[in-house]
């Protein structure tokens, strides 16, 4: 996975997650950096590469892989 390059706080990602009507607000803090942010310029250069999907659509296709995951087997 290549990061679009967008920044990003990391305490977006619950948010984003959360947002989703089959998931349930994130009681716990996130532990871990404030900020972190990718860099795809060396893939844009050499590979020609675009991203497809922005982070929230990546964050959403997780979150519902997930979702199915576990009606289909509780116990993963």
């Amino acid at each position: 996975m290549l990061p679009p390059g967008d920044l990003m706080g990391i305490y977006e990602l619950p948010v984003i997650a959360s947002s989703r009507e089959t998931v349930r607000p994130c009681k716990s803090p996130v532990v871990g950096p404030d900020f972190l942010q990718g860099d795809c310029t060396k893939a844009r250069q050499k590979l020609n590469w675009k991203p497809r999907v922005t982070f929230d659509e990546l964050v959403r296709e997780m979150v519902d892989a997930d979702v199915e995951l576990m009606r289909n087997n509780p116990n993963a």
